[in-house]
């Protein structure tokens, strides 16, 4: 399988990341998945018998679930989420690094 990552957001309580993708066949979808990489949106997932590779590399993914998406449904995890980073903005430091489980934060902030 092929999918492009269209937008991504973390979940600083679980630890684990969702990304809203498209497919070849223009399929829209968004995967729950805990791993050891950030998948930014722009980047490329391929999927085989060899794993998953992302733009290229291959990646410890493990694939929680996917779901089919929908912007009502995306919103809602955006909205469930504490993460100040998911909505966009630049952050240098984060008032709730100390509620994280992530050792570094997906969006580069560092505890203030």
């Amino acid at each position: 399988m092929y999918w492009v990552v269209e937008e991504r957001m973390v979940c600083p309580r679980t630890g684990t990341t969702f990304i809203h993708v498209l497919t070849v066949k223009n399929l829209r979808l968004i995967i729950w998945y805990k791993g050891d990489y950030f998948i930014s949106p722009g980047s490329v997932l391929v999927t085989g018998p060899f794993g998953i590779a992302v733009d290229g590399r291959l990646r410890k993914l493990h694939i929680l679930r996917a779901f089919p998406y929908t912007p009502p449904f995306w919103s809602s995890f955006l909205a469930n989420s504490t993460c100040p980073g998911n909505n966009g903005t630049l952050l240098t430091r984060c008032e709730h690094r100390q509620d994280c489980v992530f050792a570094l934060c997906p969006y580069g902030a560092i505890a203030s």
